[in-house]
């Protein structure tokens, strides 16, 4: 790749993809204050028949409000505050009526709704229901809709951008299954003829993470305990996995040890930690996160260095909670705000349990992951899905740790991951939020820095080459090759040297053999390539 090339996408955009993607004017007229949620599940034929109540308040005047919804998924009844109210559909969207709202009153909205909802291909890549059974032939029932989008399943403001300040979800299932979802379990209703699961989130909460799985499903508990903060960990795992659940999910407590270290409190103590165990592998479902990799180390078993012993899935997922859950991107284009953090939050992890070396082998385990292919960013107010790599994880994780190395000062790092979390905590955030924190926090203009990791595919490459050496010096010239032209990323030798390399021109300088030595392993620290130009005299 040129560069400084312009990126290709290889998704084509049309309308429907700005009408799921963009915060238009029909998204932004209203807040949504609270979804309560109601679906039956049919085992058998696949049906879901549901009503979702939305409280929202209205902004400003439109002549319709858009609500999300996939057209496969019919509409039986819609009204505002009791009345029938007016609506057309255009693709995945309802657009509902306005002229009877007045600007700053508060509304209930009620739609009644029926269908199939589409099932998933490649869980939870390729998201929808999670049609399986367990491996005694018993119903297994998920659903991880993040890309694909909640309102495949309910009816809802479906963008990053909104979430409700609360919850409640009630699911009825046949006689036996459980019906698990976020937040906390008020009751279980038994007396029909179909079990009914009640469930509340207090806390706001991402479309994408609302989920249910439906199973034989067995619970046990315990609680986390710390000097700040105390919170029950509720388990749910299929009934033949309890005795092997309670010994693997024992490391759930040093995690959560760690994320408090770093960042602070658990984020949702009231409705506590949960895992509950589904038909595939993960997903961060919030305070419910999903858990499918049959209690292996690693990655179903791989993807993990050899002297390192946790569970992948938990360890990402519940990272999200932090990272995506509690700090939540505006647009699907910046998911590396979700994917980059919570990705450097498993090398904490290791550092906080094994130590800085080892969280450095850790994160060099991931460097071959980075294909520098596509930009980290994607595009922004369309509905964009298809990132074809995984670098907005790995390079993204690499991204933080250059920071990190740049700031030189480690404790001075942790203070602004701290308070740049902590100021989000519960909220929305965009690339131009991390981009200012850094700024305020650190006195220096990390613009081009940035710009460079998150626009550009290509790693940005150092030069040098040898101009004099003796027995105990070197003399060099150096220099950045980068796609934006003010590149200007300081690299650290020592506490005493460091260089500052541009992109215009050669700078020379003298090192001692060690700090030369440094130099050439800056890949440890930097996510540089490193290129060595033929020795020369000038």
């Amino acid at each position: 790749m040129v560069r400084g090339q312009i990126v290709s996408w290889p998704q084509q955009f049309n309308a429907e993809d700005s009408l799921r993607g963009a915060l238009s004017e029909r998204r932004s007229a209203y807040d949504v204050l609270h979804y309560d949620l109601y679906v039956e599940i049919d085992t058998t034929t696949q049906e879901i028949v549901g009503r979702c109540k939305i409280k929202l308040k209205y902004l400003h005047k439109v002549d319709s409000v858009q609500i999300d919804l996939f057209r496969n998924l019919h509409i039986d009844q819609l009204s505002i505050d009791s009345y029938l109210t007016g609506y057309h559909r255009v693709a995945d969207a309802v657009m509902i009526d306005a002229s009877r709202m007045h600007i700053g009153s508060n509304y209930e909205l009620v739609i009644d709704y029926y269908g199939i909802p589409v099932h998933a291909k490649n869980p939870p890549w390729d998201g929808g229901f999670v049609w399986r059974r367990d491996r005694l032939g018993r119903p297994w029932i998920g659903v991880a809709c993040e890309g694909l989008g909640a309102s495949s399943w309910w009816p809802c403001k479906d963008h990053l951008s909104d979430e409700p300040d609360s919850m409640r979800m009630t699911f009825s299932v046949p006689k036996g299954l459980s019906a698990l979802s976020n937040g906390q379990l008020l009751k279980i209703d038994t007396s029909d003829a179909r079990d009914v699961y009640y469930w509340k989130v207090s806390y706001p909460i991402n479309t994408y993470n609302v989920s249910v799985t439906i199973g034989h499903h067995k619970y046990f508990g315990d609680q986390y305990r710390s000097d700040s903060v105390a919170f029950a960990l509720n388990y749910y795992v299929l009934d033949y996995n309890y005795a092997k659940a309670k010994i693997h999910f024992h490391q759930v407590h040093k995690m959560l040890e760690a994320f408090e270290h770093y960042l602070g409190p658990y984020p949702f103590a009231r409705d506590g930690y949960a895992l509950i165990e589904t038909p595939y592998v993960g997903m961060e479902h919030q305070s419910g996160i999903a858990y499918g990799n049959h209690f292996m180390r690693g990655y179903l078993g791989m993807m993990l260095p050899e002297d390192m012993d946790f569970d992948y899935i938990i360890l990402h997922e519940s990272a999200h909670e932090y990272w995506g859950n509690s700090v939540s991107a505006v647009d699907h284009g910046e998911m590396y705000l979700h994917e980059a953090f919570a990705t450097y939050m498993e090398a904490l992890y290791v550092e906080y349990t094994m130590g800085k070396n080892a969280a450095l082998r850790y994160l060099k385990y991931q460097a071959p992951m980075i294909k520098n292919t596509e930009a980290i960013l994607g595009p922004t107010d369309v509905h964009y899905t298809q990132f074809r790599t995984s670098d907005m994880y790995y390079k993204g994780s690499w991204f933080l740790h250059t920071l990190r190395s740049s700031f030189e000062d480690d404790n001075k790092w942790f203070d602004f991951l701290k308070s740049f979390y902590r100021k989000h905590a519960y909220g929305s955030v965009t690339s131009k939020d991390f981009e200012r924190a850094i700024r305020l926090f650190s006195h220096r203009d990390y613009t081009s820095i940035i710009k460079q990791y998150l626009t550009h595919p290509q790693l940005p490459v150092l030069q040098y080459a040898v101009i004099k050496r003796n027995n105990k010096h070197i003399k060099i010239k150096y220099r950045w090759i980068a796609d934006v032209q003010s590149f200007d990323l300081e690299l650290y030798l020592s506490n005493k040297k460091q260089l500052k390399p541009n992109t215009r021109r050669w700078k020379k300088t003298c090192l001692d053999l060690k700090e030369f030595e440094v130099l050439r392993d800056l890949k440890s620290n930097y996510l540089i390539e490193i290129q060595f130009v033929q020795e020369t005299k000038s």
